[in-house]
């Protein structure tokens, strides 16, 4: 109603509030309202997810290797 609109970002969610090209709020799952014609929102998500798969190759004797590997994301330090 009236534009004014409310945002509930997960723990896993970097928000990012702009307005007029600046940023006026930003953080890990933030909750606030907002007026919608003047406020653009960007949400990041910052969790990995660990995305089963199965690599083949064929090798130099033209035997095909399957191996299934776990992909786990990115490193943190």
């Amino acid at each position: 109603m009236f534009g004014i609109k409310f945002i509930k970002g997960q723990p896993t969610t970097y928000l990012l509030q702009y307005r007029s090209g600046k940023v006026v709020r930003e953080g890990l799952g933030l909750s606030f309202f907002y007026y919608a014609p003047t406020t653009s929102l960007v949400a990041v998500p910052v969790a990995s997810s660990d995305v089963p798969f199965i690599f083949q190759e064929t090798t130099a004797d033209f035997q095909t290797v399957t191996s299934p590997q776990l992909h786990h994301g990115p490193e943190r330090t």
